[in-house]
């Protein structure tokens, strides 16, 4: 299977999109543990803390956290 990347580079900012062809995957931000609480994102936001080794979404002010964000954990039954 041929591997296709196609880059397109963007004037503003330096902003760079890229589309892998025939190649699916999902790119999450990593981030530290305090990076993360002084982000302002919106509801539904996943990042993976790199302190915590885990994925975390950003589920509200009110959900009982501190700052909002939830992390996204596995039970073995």
């Amino acid at each position: 299977m041929k591997r296709v990347v196609d880059s397109l580079y963007g004037t503003k900012g330096g902003a760079v999109a890229s589309r892998v062809a025939e190649v699916r995957s999902l790119i999450i931000p990593s981030v530290t543990t305090t990076e993360k609480r002084a982000l302002d994102v919106a509801e539904g936001t996943v990042v993976y803390d790199s302190t915590a080794n885990k994925l975390c979404v950003y589920t509200a002010e009110s959900g009982g956290s501190s700052t909002g964000w939830e992390t996204i954990t596995s039970a073995l039954e």
